[in-house]
C-alpha cells in the first residue's frame, strides 16, 4: 500500500507541477540580462551572415545591431552601479549569502588582500603601518571575547610514558656541535652513535671553478651590472640598440687564455653550442653586432671559410 501510494503522489506531482530547465551562467556579468543575451544572439547572427555575403544591406543591419548592443550594455553598467549601494544594503539584511555573491561579482579580481588603513579610536588617528594596524585588530578582537581564563587550573594530562630524561637544560650550541658531529653515510656503532668526531667537520671546497671561470659566468655578472632599465627591456633589437647607444662594452678577463683556462672557455662553449663567431655571439646576446670585419653582414661559418678575405690564417674554433 505505502508503495502503491508513494509512486501514485510522484506521477501526480510529475504530472501537474510545472518544471523547467534552466541554465546558470555563474560568469556573467551582475548587470548582464537576457534581453542583452538575446540582442547578442541577433548581433551574431548577423555577423555571420554578414561574413558568408557582404552587402551593403547586410552590412548596415549588422552595424545597427552592433551599435545596439553596445547602448544597452554601457546603459545596464550605468544603471546597476548607480543602484549598486542600494543593492547591497537590501542584501546585507535579508541574504548574507548573496551579498558577498554581488560584492565579489562588483570587485573582480582587483582586490586587495592588504588590510586598508584603520582609525584608531584612542587617539583618533589612521594607522597606515602594518604593526599599527595590526594591534589595533588585535584590541578590538580582545574586547569582544568574553572568554577569560582568570582563575582557571589547567587540566591534568596523564602521563604517556614512564621514562624522563635527566638534562636540566639544553642549549643552542649544544644541539649545534651535535649536528656537526653527524655525517650522512657514515656508518655507526653497536649504540647507533656516529664514530665521526665532530673536529672532522668541514665544509667541502667548491668543485665548480671550471664553471665559476669559464666565459658564460663572466656575461652574467655582466648582464647584473646593467642597469634594471635596461635589463627590463622585453625586445631584443631595442636591447641592443640600447647597448650600442649607451656605448657599454664587455672586456673579456685575461686569464681565459692563461694554461688550461682556454680548455675552460671551449667546453663551455661546446656545452652551449657556441662558437667565436659573432652570428653566433649575437645570437647568446654577448656581443652587440653580428658583422664580420671584412664588411659582410653576418660572420657565419661560411663566411669564416670561405668568403672572408682577413681570415686566410688559422683561426682556432
Amino acid at each position: 500500500m505505502a508503495v502503491f501510494f508513494t509512486d501514485k503522489y510522484i506521477e501526480i506531482a510529475r504530472n501537474s507541477i510545472p518544471t523547467k530547465t534552466v541554465t546558470i551562467r555563474s560568469s556573467d556579468k551582475p548587470w548582464f540580462n537576457s534581453e542583452i543575451r538575446k540582442e547578442i544572439r541577433l548581433r551574431d547572427r548577423l555577423h555571420k551572415k554578414l561574413r558568408k555575403l557582404r552587402t551593403v544591406q547586410n552590412t548596415k543591419k549588422f552595424k545597427v545591431q552592433r551599435n545596439k548592443v553596445n547602448n544597452m550594455i554601457i546603459h545596464a553598467k550605468e544603471q546597476f552601479y548607480l543602484n549598486a549601494n542600494g543593492l547591497l544594503d537590501e542584501k546585507s539584511n535579508k541574504n548574507p549569502k548573496a551579498f558577498w555573491s554581488l560584492v565579489k561579482k562588483v570587485m573582480g579580481n582587483c582586490r586587495s588582500t592588504s588590510i586598508p588603513p584603520l582609525l584608531n579610536p584612542n587617539t583618533n588617528e589612521i594607522s597606515v603601518g602594518e604593526k599599527e594596524k595590526a594591534d589595533l585588530l588585535n584590541s578590538y578582537f580582545c574586547n569582544i571575547s568574553t572568554s577569560s581564563d582568570d582563575g582557571v587550573t589547567p587540566p591534568d594530562l596523564p602521563l604517556r610514558t614512564q621514562h624522563s630524561l635527566d638534562i636540566d637544560e639544553i642549549t643552542e650550541d649544544e644541539i649545534k656541535d651535535i649536528l656537526k658531529s653527524l655525517e650522512i653515510g657514515k656508518a655507526s656503532d653497536d649504540n647507533y652513535y656516529n664514530t665521526r668526531n665532530r673536529s672532522h667537520y668541514r665544509v667541502p671546497r667548491c668543485r665548480l671553478d671550471i664553471f665559476s671561470k669559464s666565459f658564460f659566468p663572466s656575461s652574467i655578472r655582466a648582464w647584473n651590472l646593467l642597469p634594471l632599465d635596461i635589463r627590463s627591456i622585453q625586445s631584443s633589437p631595442n636591447f641592443k640598440n640600447t647597448i650600442r647607444r649607451n656605448d657599454i662594452s664587455f672586456l673579456v678577463p685575461k686569464y681565459y687564455f692563461i694554461g688550461n683556462r682556454m680548455e675552460n672557455i671551449l667546453h663551455t662553449k661546446l656545452r652551449h653550442r657556441c662558437s667565436p663567431l659573432k652570428a653566433d655571439l649575437y645570437r647568446v646576446n654577448l656581443v652587440n653586432d653580428q658583422s664580420c670585419e671584412c664588411g659582410c653582414p653576418l660572420e657565419d661559418s661560411i663566411v669564416f671559410f670561405l668568403g672572408c678575405q682577413f681570415y686566410i690564417n688559422f683561426r682556432a674554433l
